[in-house]
């Protein structure tokens, strides 16, 4: 099926899904920002420092 952005974000909306798709490009990527507050960064390493531990822990070593 061949759906335009619009029709896709209008269908969306439409069954209560959240996100902003107005902003999507056609192939539904988004352009990336970059204005993060320190706060932010803070929460988004502490979640990497997490996440890099636990796959060093979890991984397969071969």
């Amino acid at each position: 099926m061949n759906m335009s952005v619009a029709d896709y974000a209008r269908e969306c909306a439409a069954r209560g899904l959240r996100g902003d798709y107005s902003v999507c490009r056609a192939d539904f990527t988004v352009a990336q920002g970059y204005n993060y507050s320190d706060e932010e960064q803070a929460v988004w390493r502490t979640l990497c420092d997490r996440q890099t531990k636990l796959t060093m822990k979890l991984a397969h070593h071969s």
